[in-house]
C-alpha cells in the first residue's frame, strides 16, 4: 500500500509541477505595446515604465513579446549604457525605429516588419551573438549606419526571407554582418552605405540589389558555392568590392540591366563600361556568373563525350 500511494504522490506532485509551468507559461505569453516615446536624453529608455496601458517596466525574461507600434509610438531607445540588456522578443512595426545608444547589445529577439529600423545611435555599436534578428517572408526591415563613425556591428543571429535593407548616410556608413550561423535567404539591399561581411556565412544565401551610393564589401569565403542561387544586381552609381584572393559565385549578375554572360571574372576582364560597377583591390579578387542547369548538362556532356571518343582512339 505504501509503493502505491508513494507512486500517486510522486505523479501528484509531477501533474503539479506540470500545471504550474503550464499557467506561468500561458500567463506571461502577451503582447505588451509600447505607450510612451522614448526621449532624446534616453531616460525613457526601453527598460523604464514606457509599456502598456500602465505604463510600466518590461519584466525581463517573460516571454511576453514587446512591441512597438510606429503607428502609435515611433520612437525607442536603448539607455547609455556600455552593455545594454532586454532579454526578451522585441517586435518592430509601422516603420517603428530603435535607436542603440549602447555599445553592447545582449539577450534581445528582434523581428522588424514594415521596413522598421534598427538604427546606429552612438559610435561603434555592436549587437552580441545572444540577440537575433528575424525578417519574414513578404516583410522587410532596415539596419540603417550613420555619419560620423557611427557604425554598427551584428553578430546576432539573422533569419527569414523577407526584405533586409541597410542604409546610412554615405559609404563610410558601415553595416558589418559577422555571424557564422545567419541563414538569412532574402534580399539584401544597400543604399548610401557599406554593407560588410567579416565571415563565412554572414549574409546567408540571399540575394543583392546594390543602389546608387551603396557598397556590398564580402571580405570571406561566404559565396563560394558553385550550386548558389544568389543573384546579384548592381544600378549605376552602387559598387561590388573586389577582394584580395576572395571569389564570389552568383546565379546572376546584372550590373543596372546589363546581364554578364556565365564565366569567372575578374576587374581586368571587364570593360570600362562594366568596370564601374567595381572596386578592385589589388587585382586578385573575382566572381564567378554561374551557368544555366541545362547550359551545365550540356557542357558536362560535351566533355564526357569527348572524353569517350579519345578513349576509344586509344
Amino acid at each position: 500500500m505504501k509503493n502505491i500511494s508513494s507512486s500517486r504522490n510522486s505523479r501528484f506532485l509531477i501533474l503539479y509541477a506540470f500545471m504550474i509551468v503550464s499557467i506561468r507559461f500561458h500567463t506571461h505569453a502577451a503582447d505588451v505595446i509600447q505607450s510612451v516615446n522614448s526621449t532624446s536624453d534616453s531616460s525613457s529608455n526601453w527598460n523604464t515604465a514606457i509599456w502598456g496601458a500602465g505604463p510600466s517596466t518590461p519584466v525581463s525574461g517573460s516571454g511576453d513579446t514587446y512591441i512597438s507600434d510606429g503607428s502609435i509610438t515611433s520612437l525607442l531607445r536603448t539607455g547609455n549604457y556600455t552593455n545594454a540588456y532586454f532579454d526578451n522578443t522585441l517586435k518592430l512595426i509601422h516603420g517603428a525605429t530603435l535607436i542603440n545608444k549602447s555599445i553592447y547589445v545582449h539577450d534581445a529577439d528582434f523581428i522588424l516588419e514594415d521596413n522598421s529600423t534598427l538604427s546606429a545611435g552612438d559610435n561603434g555599436n555592436t549587437y552580441l551573438n545572444s540577440t537575433s534578428i528575424y525578417v519574414a517572408g513578404g516583410n522587410s526591415g532596415t539596419l540603417r549606419a550613420d555619419s560620423a563613425g557611427r557604425n554598427q556591428t551584428f553578430k546576432s543571429i539573422i533569419s527569414g526571407s523577407g526584405t533586409l535593407n541597410t542604409t546610412g548616410v554615405d559609404a563610410t556608413s558601415i553595416n558589418y554582418i559577422d555571424q557564422t550561423a545567419n541563414t538569412f535567404s532574402g534580399l539584401w539591399t544597400v543604399s548610401d552605405s557599406t554593407l560588410v561581411s567579416l565571415s563565412n556565412h554572414s549574409l546567408g544565401t540571399g540575394s543583392f540589389y546594390i543602389n546608387s551610393g551603396g557598397v556590398l564589401d564580402i571580405r570571406n569565403s561566404d559565396f563560394s558555392d558553385v550550386h548558389t542561387t544568389s543573384d546579384l544586381t548592381i544600378v549605376s552609381g552602387g559598387s561590388f568590392a573586389l577582394n584580395s584572393g576572395i571569389t564570389s559565385y552568383f546565379s546572376t549578375v546584372n550590373l543596372d540591366g546589363t546581364v554578364l554572360s556565365a564565366g569567372t571574372y575578374t576587374y581586368s576582364d571587364l570593360d570600362a563600361g562594366q568596370q564601374a560597377f567595381f572596386s578592385d583591390s589589388d587585382g586578385t579578387g573575382s566572381f564567378v556568373v554561374i551557368p544555366e542547369p541545362s547550359t551545365l548538362c550540356l557542357f558536362l556532356a560535351g566533355v564526357l563525350a569527348a572524353a569517350c571518343l579519345t578513349g576509344r582512339k586509344i
